[in-house]
Formats: structure tokens, C-alpha cells, sequence
């Protein structure tokens, strides 16, 4: 139930949602800090906080305010080279840019009631032209970890006054980009070995290592892990936006919510494993459609279709994913065990708070679960866990940059095991040196993951390998106790040079037991090791497969044992295939071995070379394979394999061939190529008006720019150097393309609003058919249908004069040439709202929503079937009413007309296809308007390309042999409810004079409607009926089949 806590605050009453029952307590307030970006709390209950002051023109800037050196920008490759383009641009900035600071405040409270009381810069001063935003920290073992670009910092207070004394720059070269704001080193957490992991956005990275390794991604965001002195330091994941903050689950699995693009697309919930590519680069975001991300649905959790490289989400959740905490075990009742908390931020309170969602294990990998708005109308920008278990939020209050405010909110939860919370707060601020290794070692077993993992380091710090070896084998043990166990034997094999693990965890009847031994053997790659990764890989679960899989990465030889396994359904198991083979093969051996292989080991070679950029991909181009070849072509174009991209461009631009993303790649390398042929080829194509519109604007600019290309290409948005080309191929050649259609005012108008990345209109609206289905942004108003409310006038009035407390930025209309203001402006007076509602007698109505059918006519059709309160007012019409009607009633049938299923807002069944005609001119006449049923073909289009699925309808699987209330299930994509199941419903067609029906019905299975959706009437629909001539009204033995009604004009309600 949701509880509603209201705080009295400066005499003004703030009221925050929260789903439990909790205890909510404002701990500290401005002055006391300001402009929270996050905090961690310590284990006595000190509370870190990173503050900013730099945001926008004060030191921390964003391309889409200063567009002019966005080209500069894309093309950076070291964080000093940032520092001369700002130095270009403006130098009469560069002051005012390092004036302003970002420091680390720690609070604490005195007297024990958790309000704040001393508040303490502890560190600051970092105010550097080339820092980004403070956004990271992690208290460790005494140490404060910190995260501010361009540095990992570590500060340590060794006096007790509460200000850092020493400091330590752990690792530089973070941030080489300018992108966009609030991209930034974030994400700071520890995983189960004892690394720190910690994350980048696309602001990219340029890394020389303590061991002298280079890492270098200018313009992609990705994962880091280092022990924590800063050694080993790699990379972990790549191929992310912004991904604020990570958080482990019980069994040391790394998840983050990435934030989306602003161009109509969500923010993913995605699973982090070593190696993954999420497939973001920073240039996508200035390109109009933000390249593959948008135009393959890269992003999009339900495409089925994905590239084979990607790491696809889990789910789309949340509009501006921030901080992330993973429940650890105590403060809350067992209903939020393993559940993950993330503050999602969109720029107000009012639609803020902290979301909870929950995942599941799913093989190798994970599906998601559930979520819900956990604790609301708060502008959170973090969220985390206190020792005794409460849950902390730091509060931004309002807007966007900053205004020197800001909260820290605690909340206590009622069913909280308070004895263990006391224990956590004991253990957690305790000297652990005195604890004996007995009481370390049933800690283990602890409901709290920060006591097991203290205790695990603190096994590990003594050397205890026959306790946790006792511990590991034993069956009696909890599982989460053996897995600690296990990472603490992994990490004393590692520092002492002797493989400690225990092998008959192996086989362990635990399927994640076996999984975990694994894994910590990954930590330690020794001879026993190989022979144990040999021995896992055959394993029943996918989860021990993958440990494995991902071993064998480190011994050479095991190239037919791969690939015997090459045939998994699981994605993620082919991924640690896919990282082995990579790492073991000898250039050139993956590509001779085509002629024996499989396609499912073709695609595993293509897979890998991807992972090594192998220019050996080219002998994939023409695999009998369509997918194949289609990941190849990608492959060599996205990873920039120059010296491949001549036999990419050789290809024929042939759709039957290859996809439309292979083919789009395809003509950009015959443009790079530039030879006399392949502009007679591109000319060709953009000749054909059957090809994509899209493809044909393309290959428009490529020859109108021929003899002087420009640098940056149009499909990644990366600077390209062109080989010599013959700049008069296209001499003579008709340069006009009427076969591409020119784009009006409206299609012009919906770009800017959904692509242009400086106005980023869609970070704050929703619109019907731009924005994702299903999904609201509260962050501003949902503009769908708003040319139905105001007219262009006063549209234009809201975008050049937006009201004062408006979150829009008051120069948004200045950030557009006049021409671009006219088409944002038709476009917006063009939304129309296409549900119309035809209000009817006794409180009854029929929605409609405009739909555009395939031979390009509006349609009018009602968004679910004729239900029985609307079907009454027909059917039980008294004969006077019909005589004044003049349209005849049906008769009262000889049985009840509802089966027994149900009648309010259930759908009307049995009636004949005579009878629904009936209905319908019956319907015409009261409203003076022409109402019919639908043609097939009519059916069709507004069915769209909805599944056909249990999932989304109410088939024979989950109906229970019954019909159900109309609306359950989403709508379709043009917004129309049970098109699929529930009922059939009566259609016109001519070939079928008395009637046929579409779409299947609550009796019949997904399978059988895989092979046909339509339904041609049978006397069969009418045995049991003793009548003869059969019932012109009802049909005895159909009480699964109804109607719902079309009319090809809007629909205006009458007076009935």
C-alpha cells in the first residue's frame, strides 16, 4: 500500500509516496550541503557527500550549449587536447572555468538522533580546468575513493579532524570529451574478490596503467576494475552512455540502469559481464537519428532481432537513471530481499523518487522481473544503505544545474529483523582485529552482504585457508556462506602462489557452488585450473558453462572444445565463447576453418574476430548464411577495419541479399572507396524510389559531396581520412533525385523534435508514435494530440515566451533558425489526438483511435469489442423504441446470452453476423453517422504487427476457457485492445456472404493461429439451436465470437 509521510520542512509541508511503512527523517539540509551528486555512508554513520558547484557555464560545459566546437570535440583523443579546444573556443572563459569548485563534504551527527550536526569540507580544491563533476565516492577500510574527471583519487583522514590529509591520484586520462553534462567517473563500488569497479560515460577515456598498459575509447563509456591500490587496472565492460552507478547482487553479479539518448528511446537495465559491448559511442548522440542505436533498435529490450555482438538490455525501466544500491540483507522486511533501489531523476519532484525492481536468474544470465515507484516525489540523485540497514537518499530539491540546495533523507522500515541491524552496526564499526576466526567464519552465514564480505577479507587478511576450506565443502553451509568462502580461498591462491581451491566443489550438487568455484578459478589461472574449466564447460548449467568458457581464455589449444559448444541458446554462454576463441586463436586459423564448420561456428569466428578487429572477416562476406554475413559487414564497418572495407564496398547493395543495415553499410564504403564504379552504383541506387527513403537521402549527399566528402561519417559519426578518389565520376550525372521524396514541414518539424540533440525535446515529452509505446515521461507535459488543444499561434507562444516556472530553457527558441521554429511548430499543431471518444446513453461510450490503412484511407476503429453494456442499449430496446428506431431488435434468446461469463465491460458474444450488422445501423442512425464493421483487409491494418502470444492475449493457454474483461492486456501498436484472443470477431469479406470472423478467441492456442486468423461461419456455430430456419440473432454453439466497429470518418457524439 502506498503511504504518503509528510515532512514539515521551513514551515512548508513536502509529502513523499513511499510503498511501505517507513519512518521518514530529513538528517541534513542546506547550508549544511549543496548540490548533492552523491554519498555514501560510512560505519559510523558518516555521511560522505560529493557536492558540485561547476555544472554548465561554470566549469562543467555540454555540447548542446556550446555547439561550436562540437565537431573538435568528436575528434579528441586526450583530455589535454580538451583543454586546447576550450582554450580555442573561449578563452575568456578559462577563468571563470576554474573560479568554482568541487569538494567532498562529510556530516555528522553528534548526539546520536541521526540529524546531521557538524558538517566538514574534507576534501576540496578540485577546480581544474580539465575536472568534470565530483560524482563517485566509496568509503573503504578507512580510505575515501573518489571520482572526478580527468582522476581516481584515494584520500585517507589520519589525524581524526575530519579533513583529508593525504591524497593519492590513483589513475588519470578519464573524460576526453566534452559530450554532454552529468557524463561522468562514477559508479564506485567493490566487487567480490575485493577490486573497486567504477564507471565512465561516453566522455571516454585515454589510460596509460600503473603496468604500463594502454586503454584508449576517446568517445565510449565502459567499466573499470583495479585492486585497491590501483594495480591491474582493465577494462571491464564498454559500449555505454552513462551508467551512474553499478551495484553487485548477492552472488557478485554487476548490473547498472544506463541512461537513454533523448530521441524517443528508454533507459536499460543491463548485465555486466567481462568483455560486454552495449554498442553506445558518443558520437551517435549528434547525429539527427542517432545512428544504429535508434535506427537498428539497439536499445529497444523487446527487439528480437539484435545484432549477435550486443549486450542487449534486460529491460527498458526508468527516465534518468542515477544512483543504484542492491539491498543488503537487513533494515527492510524478507518481501525486499535481492532487490535493487535506483534513483531515478527527472529534473522535478513532483515525478522522481527511488524505483525498486527486481531480476531473476535466467541460464547464464538474467531476466527482469518487476518494478514499481518505491518512494516518490523526491529529486533523488542517490540512494544507499546505512549499517543498521536504513535507506539514505541524497535530494537535489529542483532543476537541473544546481542552486545551492540539497537534503539527506533517512528512512527506517517497520518488519526489519532489529536484531540483526544491531549486529550489523556492531560488526561493521568494530576493530575486527580482535574477533576470533570461529565468530569471522559464522559470519559468513550472515543476512547482511557487508558483514559476510568484511569477514571474507578478513579471512583472507589471516591467512585462514583450513576454516574456509571447512566452510566451502560443506553442504550444511548456506550457499551465499561457500561462495564467500570460495572468492576469500581464490584471493589466498592469488597472493600466495598456490591454487587453494577446493576441487570437489566441482561437482557439487549446487549448480551455483559449481558456478562460484569456477569463477574464483578464473581468478587464479594455474595448471589445476585448465583441467577444471575442460571439466565445467560440459556442465549441465549454463551459469558453470560460462565460468568455464570464460577460463579457457587463458590456455591455448581448446579451440574444437569451443567450438563443440558453439550450438548454446544462451547468449551469454556465447559470449565467454566468444571471448575465449578470440583469446586463443592464431590470426588467420578461425577463417580457414569455414569449409568444416557449422553456421553456428561460423558465427562464432565472426564473433571473435569482431573482438580482435581482424581484418580475417572479409572471408565471411559471402557465407551462405544471411545472418552471418550481416554481422560480418557490420563488424568491419563499426570496428573501422579500414583495410577490409574495400571488399565491403565490392558487395551489391541487393535487399533480397542482405539487410537493410548491411546494405546501409554497404553504400557508405562505396562512397569511402570512391571509385568512377562505385558512384555509377551509388547513382543507380539513388535512382531506384523503391529503395528506403532513408538509404536514398544517403546516397544523395554521398554524390552531391563527392568531390569533397565530408570528413565525418554519416552512420557512426567518426572522423575518416578518404583515400584518393576520382572527383569526376559524377560529372554528367543528374544530381536532382526526384525519385527521393522531399520532406515537408511536417516530417522536417518531427525530426527536430525527436532528433535534434540541442533542443533534446524528447528528455522531457512523450508523444504518441515518436516516444516509445507504453511509456510517459513526467518530466514535461505529453504532447500527444496537442494540435487538438491549442492552436499554432499559441504553440508558437509556448516555445518562444515559455513560462517562468516552466522547466524548458527560457533561449530554447534561439537555439533554432527561424525556418526550424515554423516546421517544429507545424509539426506540433499537426498532432492531432486520434482516440475519439462517441459518448452514448446511460454513462456509455465507445472509444475510436484513427488508424491509416494500407491503401494510405483514415479509419476510425474501436479500440475494443462491442461490450455487453454498449450492445444493451440495442438488444433491450422495447418494442416501442424499435418502432421509433425502425431498426428490428433481436429476439431474447432461449439461453442466457452472457454464458455465465459476465457482463459488465465483458465483450458481447453469440450474436449473429446479421445481428452485428443490425447493430450497426441501428448505431448509425441514432448518431447520424455511418458505422460499419470492418473489411478484412481493415482488420489486418489495425491489428499491426501485434504477436501472437499468451503473453499479450487471452489465448486457450491462460484464459481459463473464458472470455475477460476487455482491456487487460496493453494495446497494440495503433493503441486498439484484443485484436488477438478474447473473441473472434465478425469481419466483411467477399467470400464469405454470411460472415467471417478474425483473430481467434479465448479457445483457441497461439499455435493454431500461427496458420490463419480468419474464421469462414459454419450451421456448425448453430447445432444446438432448435429453430429452423436457424436464428437470424444468436448462435448457440459460438459464445466465443463478437464484433467491434469501423467508421471512415471522425466520429461526433449525438444526442441519443
Amino acid at each position: 500500500m502506498n503511504t504518503i509521510v509528510a515532512l514539515l520542512v521551513a514551515m512548508s509541508s513536502i509529502q513523499h509516496e513511499i510503498k511501505a511503512e517507513a519512518d521518514i527523517l530529513k538528517v541534513a539540509e542546506a547550508p549544511q550541503l549543496a548540490n548533492p551528486v552523491c554519498l555514501e555512508v560510512g560505519p559510523n554513520f558518516e555521511i560522505f557527500i560529493a557536492e558540485t558547484y561547476r555544472q554548465e557555464t561554470f566549469g562543467v560545459p555540454d555540447n548542446r550549449t556550446f555547439p561550436e566546437w562540437l565537431e573538435d570535440d568528436l575528434r579528441l583523443q586526450t583530455v589535454e587536447e580538451r583543454g586546447d579546444m576550450y582554450r580555442k573556443h573561449h578563452p575568456e572563459l578559462v577563468e571563470k572555468w576554474t573560479t568554482n569548485e568541487d569538494r567532498i563534504m562529510l556530516m555528522r551527527d553528534l548526539d546520536g538522533d541521526f540529524i546531521v550536526d557538524k558538517s566538514t569540507v574534507y576534501a576540496g580544491g578540485f577546480d581544474d580546468l580539465l575536472a568534470g563533476t565530483g560524482a563517485g565516492l566509496l568509503y573503504l577500510d578507512g580510505d575515501v575513493y573518489y571520482t572526478c574527471i580527468p582522476d581516481l583519487w584515494k584520500f585517507r583522514d589520519t589525524d581524526g579532524d575530519d579533513i583529508a590529509d593525504m591524497r593519492e591520484n590513483m589513475q588519470t586520462g578519464f573524460g576526453v570529451r566534452v559530450a554532454l553534462r552529468g557524463h561522468d567517473m562514477h559508479g564506485l563500488t567493490r566487487g567480490p574478490f575485493g577490486r573497486i569497479y567504477w564507471s565512465i560515460g561516453d566522455r571516454g577515456y585515454n589510460i596509460t596503467t600503473k603496468e604500463g598498459a594502454i586503454f584508449a575509447e576517446p568517445g565510449r563509456g565502459a567499466v573499470f576494475r583495479s585492486w585497491p591500490d590501483g594495480s591491474d587496472l582493465e577494462v571491464f565492460s564498454y559500449g555505454l552512455r552513462n551508467p551512474q552507478e553499478l551495484a553487485f547482487d548477492d552472488h557478485g553479479n554487476l548490473f547498472t540502469v544506463d541512461n537513454n539518448s533523448d530521441a524517443g528511446d528508454r533507459a536499460r537495465l543491463v548485465y555486466l559481464y567481462q568483455g560486454s559491448d552495449s554498442g553506445w559511442r558518443m558520437n551517435f548522440q549528434s547525429l539527427p537519428d542517432r545512428g544504429q542505436w535508434m535506427r537498428e533498435s539497439w536499445w529497444d529490450a523487446s527487439e528480437k532481432d539484435h545484432p549477435q555482438f550486443l549486450n542487449s538490455p534486460l529491460a527498458n525501466i526508468a527516465a534518468g537513471p542515477s544512483g543504484l544500491a542492491h539491498y543488503p540483507g537487513v533494515g527492510m522486511g524478507p518481501e525486499y530481499d535481492d532487490s535493487f533501489f535506483l534513483a531515478d531523476f527527472r529534473g522535478g519532484s513532483d515525478y522522481s523518487g527511488i524505483l525498486r525492481f527486481t531480476i531473476k536468474e535466467d541460464g547464464a544470465g538474467f531476466a527482469f522481473e518487476s518494478e514499481e515507484e518505491f518512494w516518490w516525489k523526491v529529486l533523488a540523485t542517490d540512494v544507499c544503505f546505512a549499517p543498521d540497514g536504513s535507506m539514505y537518499l541524497s535530494d537535489w530539491v529542483k532543476g537541473w544545474v544546481g542552486d545551492g540546495v540539497g537534503n539527506v533523507f533517512r528512512a527506517d522500515f517497520a518488519g526489519a529483523d532489529i536484531h540483526a541491524q544491531q549486529q550489523s552496526v556492531e560488526f561493521l564499526s568494530c576493530d575486527i582485529s580482535e574477533l576470533r576466526n570461529e565468530t569471522l567464519i559464522n559470519l559468513l552465514s550472515n543476512k547482511d552482504k557487508r558483514v559476510r564480505q568484511r569477514a571474507q577479507f578478513e579471512l583472507v587478511n589471516r591467512h585462514a585457508v583450513p576454516q574456509l576450506h571447512s566452510v566451502a565443502v560443506n553442504a550444511q553451509y548456506p550457499t551465499l556462506a561457500r561462495c564467500h568462502a570460495l572468492w576469500a580461498l581464490s584471493s589466498l591462491s592469488r597472493i600466495q602462489g598456490r591454487n587453494h581451491l577446493p576441487e570437489i566443489c566441482l561437482s557439487d550438487g549446487d549448480a551455483q557452488v559449481r558456478a562460484q568455484f569456477l569463477r574464483s578459478a578464473n581468478e587464479i589461472h594455474d595448471e589445476r585450473s585448465e583441467a577444471w574449466f575442460v571439466e565445467g564447460i560440459s556442465d549441465a548449467s549454463p551459469r558453470v558453462q560460462y565460468f568455464a568458457a570464460l577460463g579457457l581464455a587463458h590456455y591455448p589449444g581448446h579451440l574444437e572444445l569451443l567450438y563443440g559448444h558453439a550450438t548454446t541458446a544462451d547468449r551469454f554462454v556465447r559470449s565467454a565463447l566468444v571471448e575465449a576463441v578470440a583469446a586463443q586463436a592464431p590470426p588467420g586459423e578461425l577463417s580457414s576453418l569455414i569449409v568444416k564448420h557449422t553456421r553456428d561456428q561460423r558465427m562464432l569466428s565472426v564473433l571473435a574476430l569482431r573482438k580482435t578487429r581482424s581484418v580475417e572477416l572479409i572471408k565471411f562476406l559471402d557465407d551462405s548464411n544471411a545472418q552471418i554475413r550481416d554481422e560480418a559487414i557490420c563488424a568491419i564497418y563499426d570496428c573501422e577495419i579500414i583495410s577490409a572495407k574495400e571488399q565491403v564496398a565490392a558487395l551489391s547493395a541487393d535487399h533480397n541479399k542482405y539487410s537493410s543495415a548491411s546494405v546501409r553499410r554497404i553504400l557508405a564504403c562505396k562512397n569511402f572507396i570512391g571509385s568512377k564504379a562505385y558512384a555509377e552504383e551509388l547513382h543507380s541506387y539513388a535512382s531506384d524510389a523503391s529503395n528506403p527513403d532513408y538509404l536514398l537521402e544517403e546516397v544523395a549527399v554521398y554524390l552531391q559531396k563527392w568531390a569533397a566528402p565530408h570528413g565525418f561519417d554519416m552512420l557512426l559519426n567518426e572522423w575518416q581520412e578518404f583515400p584518393l578518389r576520382d572527383t569526376d565520376s559524377v560529372k554528367g550525372m543528374d544530381l536532382d533525385f526526384s525519385s527521393i521524396k522531399a520532406e515537408g514541414p511536417l516530417v522536417r518539424g518531427k525530426k527536430i523534435f525527436s532528433e535534434n540533440a540541442v533542443l533534446g525535446c524528447t528528455k522531457c515529452h512523450s508523444m504518441s508514435g515518436v516516444t516509445p509505446d507504453g511509456f510517459v515521461n513526467l518530466a514535461g507535459p505529453d504532447l500527444s494530440g496537442i494540435g487538438s488543444k491549442y492552436d499554432a499561434e499559441q504553440i508558437l507562444k509556448f516555445i518562444t515566451e515559455p513560462r517562468p516556472e516552466s522547466a524548458m530553457p527560457q533561449d530554447i527558441s534561439e537555439k533554432m533558425s527561424d525556418s526550424e521554429l515554423s516546421d517544429l511548430v507545424d509539426f506540433l499543431s499537426g498532432q492531432k489526438d486520434k482516440t475519439v471518444t462517441l459518448n452514448l446513453a446511460d454513462e456509455n461510450s465507445i472509444e475510436f483511435k484513427e488508424i491509416t490503412t494500407a491503401d494510405n484511407k483514415t479509419l476510425y476503429v474501436s479500440t475494443t469489442e462491442v461490450s455487453w453494456d454498449v450492445y444493451d442499449l440495442f438488444f433491450l430496446r422495447e418494442d416501442e423504441q424499435i418502432e421509433i428506431d425502425g431498426v428490428t431488435g433481436p429476439s431474447h434468446s432461449v439461453f442466457p446470452v452472457t454464458r455465465g461469463y459476465g457482463h459488465d465491460n465483458m465483450p458481447a458474444i453469440g450474436m449473429t453476423y446479421a445481428a452485428a450488422q443490425n447493430f450497426c445501423i441501428w448505431l448509425s442512425a441514432k448518431q447520424n453517422h455511418n458505422f460499419r464493421l470492418a473489411t478484412a483487409d481493415e482488420w489486418r491494418a489495425a491489428l499491426g504487427e501485434q504477436e501472437i502470444s499468451a503473453q499479450t492475449a487471452w489465448l486457450a493457454e491462460n484464459s481459463g476457457g473464458a472470455p475477460h474483461l476487455v482491456r487487460q492486456y496493453a494495446a497494440n501498436g495503433n493503441g486498439i485492445f484484443d485484436m488477438i484472443g478474447n473473441v473472434e470477431e465478425w469481419v466483411t469479406d467477399p467470400s464469405a456472404p454470411e460472415g467471417m470472423t478474425m483473430g481467434g478467441s479465448f479457445m483457441d492456442k497461439a499455435s493454431q493461429l500461427e496458420s490463419g486468423l480468419s474464421s469462414i461461419y459454419q450451421i456448425s456455430w448453430q447445432a444446438r439451436d432448435p429453430q429452423w430456419p436457424k436464428s437470424s440473432w444468436w448462435m448457440s454453439d459460438a459464445g466465443y465470437v463478437g464484433f467491434r466497429i469501423v467508421t471512415d470518418s471522425r466520429p461526433e457524439t449525438a444526442s441519443l
